[in-house]
């Protein structure tokens, strides 16, 4: 396990774990833990990997933000140009991680406290198995932030499967409107996927304007 900062930063041009674009990175296992977000008046990404010249792998261990001694519902920002392997909002604190780009997670996505795209796409890998941690409206689950464009989860299959998009908005309040999505049959390139995001609306196909709830899910693959 490798801690990171522990004590706080704030600086407005590195991050707490920042992977230059001249740099080489290379991850096969353990745990990178952040306990502290940036605290510059403009905060600068926590977590920063950029792309560029140096060659970079990510093919085992984990990011994991927030810790015992995190202060409760901080806020941290990512962004990573190249796909992690675990992710975990930590059970601890219930840290909210906000991205600031398009990420990608090849295997376990563990929430305990929100995840917000900011219109951004989350793309989960193949093999990246069922969103674990305590999802909830006030526990973990994707803020989809009533995006109309952009900003949805992805998920790649490769077979026929069921999973559990934990998604939901803070448009008004904190709203957990999960979805669970089963493929009973079909065939899957590798670059095969279902996007889901959720909207704190009735659906365009309802005309009726009482008697529905309030919530649409837009479904798209490809």
């Amino acid at each position: 396990v490798i801690n990171l900062n522990t004590i706080g930063s704030d600086d407005k041009e590195t991050g707490s774990f920042h992977a230059s674009a001249t740099s080489d990175l290379n991850i096969s296992g353990g745990t990178i833990v952040l306990h502290k977000p940036n605290s510059a008046s403009v905060p600068f990404n926590d977590v920063y990997i950029i792309s560029g010249t140096g060659k970079k792998s990510i093919s085992g261990g984990g990011f994991q933000i927030g810790g015992a001694n995190t202060p409760e519902r901080s806020l941290f920002l990512i962004n990573s140009a190249i796909p992690l392997n675990n992710f975990i909002i930590s059970p601890d604190s219930k840290p909210k991680v906000s991205l600031t780009g398009p990420l990608a997670i090849n295997n376990q996505l563990s929430l305990n406290g929100h995840l917000l795209l900011n219109g951004y796409n989350l793309l989960l890998g193949p093999n990246a198995p069922a969103i674990s941690g305590k999802l909830g409206a006030k526990d973990g689950m994707i803020v989809l932030n009533n995006a109309t464009s952009g900003g949805e989860v992805r998920k790649l299959f490769n077979t026929n499967g069921t999973y559990l998009f934990p998604v939901g908005d803070n448009v008004v309040v904190d709203e957990y409107s999960p979805l669970t999505l089963d493929l009973i049959s079909g065939q899957y390139s590798d670059s095969a996927f279902v996007g889901v995001k959720v909207i704190n609306e009735k659906s365009p196909l309802i005309s009726a304007e009482k008697d529905l709830i309030k919530r649409c899910w837009i479904l798209r693959s490809n």
